[in-house]
């Protein structure tokens, strides 16, 4: 059977036996930050937009993104990946947590992966 065929019934039937999985990913652990912005017009000095953050939002990325979006279909989750000794870390293992994700961290001297978008 050709994935490319496979049917709505077929994909939810799959989506039912995800219940049954346990899985163990492992790789990078990103702490996305997402910022919601307000434009508050162009700087003078290059043309470039000025903006205030209105809202900052933590989100898990990379490997912990994979985990999370797993664990949201049903899937037995567990996570092994590097994190830093820093608030970051913090941050993962809350969001791993409250996700019900199992967490097995390798702690670093280098710090938490953290991207800003």
């Amino acid at each position: 059977m050709s994935l490319m065929n496979i049917g709505r019934d077929r994909c939810l039937e799959l989506i039912q036996k995800f219940h049954n999985a346990s899985v163990l990913v492992f790789g990078d652990i990103i702490v996305d930050v997402y910022l919601d912005c307000e434009a508050l017009g162009v700087a003078n000095e290059a043309p470039v937009p000025l903006l205030e953050v209105s809202q900052q939002k933590e989100a898990l990325g990379g490997a912990a993104n994979v985990a999370n979006n797993l664990a949201r279909l049903g899937v037995q989750t567990q996570l092994i990946g590097m994190v830093g000794k820093d608030p970051e870390a913090e941050i993962v293992t809350a969001l791993l947590r409250n996700a019900g994700i199992g967490f097995c961290p390798l702690l670093s001297d280098r710090p938490t992966i953290r991207k800003t978008r």
